[in-house]
């Protein structure tokens, strides 16, 4: 089944919970810890609680995992950012309030990172298509090989003879957040250690992540795998483990245990792809100003995206968001996941409606696909606007809404990201090509210059 075609068959009705995934989903739904409030001003907060440590502190001490849900030396802002609760651009315009570039510039790299990703699959859009393509049919062969399903399962359960591992498995499902240091112990370990597919972590990954978007998270477990640069992998190992994560294994009193099965070389991983997935495809260059919807009435529809679009009240009269869209072949998210995603966007709507009294935002519930399409009808409207989708789940969805509502003569209109829009021409190639630019990209975006 192609993503199309499964979110075209959501409608308003939830997709059934598939075999594979069901005992796992049933332990999801008992956690009732939430380590991340869905909120701008959570977001805030946290951003401003991280300032100080931007410069040299995160320079020295990023990489340390310091144990369940204790990651002093990071920002802890990636859920914020991953939904627009809080723009890249900001929080580096925050940061070099109080930093120079200098000081500042591993963290503002890692910042852009993520739509350095982003940028790099927008230019080669068929990867998307082909890598749900390939999760699909590993997903149908594990559920017939015994043997493979129940080191699947057991993983999945952090059931596993690697006592470290399972805890970032525990700390993943309740708190849908990991250390970037352990995603990467983790993927190689599930690739190189466990011999697992690596598109099934990545997939695991995206479900259990608050801040998952499907750019980073793929591209990151190819990377790891070696299919990203060719040869290139990455390999954890247990001198680096118990060096950057010992506070993790002594406070948790987790130990070494299993620490010295760890492979010990990274097996040499092949993919037969059809030659389309790496084709390099133009940018789409979107509009960011609403110049095209002057003199027409329209509709914002927020989602996942991005959350950080600004309102024109001059064109906007109507607001709604739209539901979650499924980011695994069997349709599931994990709980958290889909808690936050839905109260982050109920949070926005009702930050809007406060704002703008002259405008009608829905509150009541997110919206399915078939939904918006009787809102826009009964509110007359000419257009629905909504935040320019990356490839992804978001993006296939409103494909579908575009050819739902051309039924009925209203346009569907992407709005770009002036940040992402001067990044991503810049994303072609390797990210040290993009590092080039960066001082020249922050200058054109406007971000003021640290001088401490």
């Amino acid at each position: 089944m192609r993503l199309t075609d499964l979110i075209k068959n959501l409608g308003a009705t939830p997709l059934p919970q598939g075999d594979l995934f069901r005992s796992e989903q049933a332990s999801e739904k008992t956690v009732e810890r939430e380590s991340f409030e869905p909120s701008r001003e959570a977001g805030l907060n946290a951003l401003d609680r991280f300032l100080d440590s931007a410069g040299i502190e995160y320079r020295k001490k990023r990489n340390l995992d310091m144990g369940f849900a204790k990651h002093p030396f990071v920002s802890n802002l990636s859920p914020y950012i991953a939904c627009g609760l809080v723009t890249s651009k900001e929080v580096i315009d925050r940061v070099l309030e109080k930093h120079s570039n200098e000081t500042a510039g591993k963290f503002i790299q890692e910042i852009i990172w993520r739509s350095y990703w982003k940028g790099w699959l927008e230019h080669r859009p068929n990867l998307w298509q082909c890598y749900w393509d390939l999760l699909m049919n590993s997903t149908d062969s594990i559920q017939m090989t015994p043997v493979l399903d129940d080191k699947y399962r057991k993983t999945c359960q952090g059931q596993t003879d690697i006592a470290i591992f399972n805890s970032w498995v525990k700390e993943l499902k309740e708190t849908g957040y990991l250390h970037n240091h352990a995603r990467m112990w983790f993927a190689s370990i599930w690739i190189f250690t466990f011999e697992l597919p690596w598109e099934l972590g990545a997939d695991f990954f995206y479900r259990h992540l608050l801040d998952g978007d499907p750019a980073t998270n793929t591209l990151s477990w190819r990377w790891v795998a070696g299919l990203h640069t060719r040869g290139k992998t990455y390999l954890a190992t247990k001198k680096n483990i118990t060096q950057f994560a010992n506070n993790r294994l002594s406070e948790e009193d987790i130990g070494e245990a299993g620490l010295d099965r760890l492979a010990i070389k990274a097996r040499s991983i092949t993919e037969n792809l059809p030659s389309r997935a790496f084709k390099l495809s133009g940018l789409q260059e979107k509009d960011v100003d609403y110049k095209n919807q002057q003199n027409k009435r329209a509709g914002l529809l927020l989602t996942e995206v991005d959350l950080s679009v600004r309102l024109d009240s001059g064109v906007i009269t109507d607001i709604a968001g739209l539901k979650l869209a499924p980011r695994s072949p069997i349709g599931l998210s994990s709980e958290p996941v889909e808690s936050f995603i839905s109260l982050a966007i109920k949070s926005t709507l009702a930050r809007m409606a406060a704002d703008n009294n002259n405008i009608l935002v829905e509150q009541s519930q997110l919206l399915s696909i078939r939904a918006v399409v009787e809102w826009a009808k009964k509110r007359n409207l000419d257009s629905v606007l909504a935040p320019y989708a990356p490839q992804g789940p978001a993006k296939e969805a409103l494909k579908i809404l575009q050819r739902q509502l051309l039924l009925h003569n209203i346009e569907l209109s992407e709005i770009g990201n002036a940040y992402d829009q001067h990044i991503w021409p810049h994303s072609k190639a390797g990210f040290f090509q993009l590092n080039k630019k960066i001082p020249d990209i922050l200058g054109a975006l406007g971000v003021r210059t640290g001088t401490s």
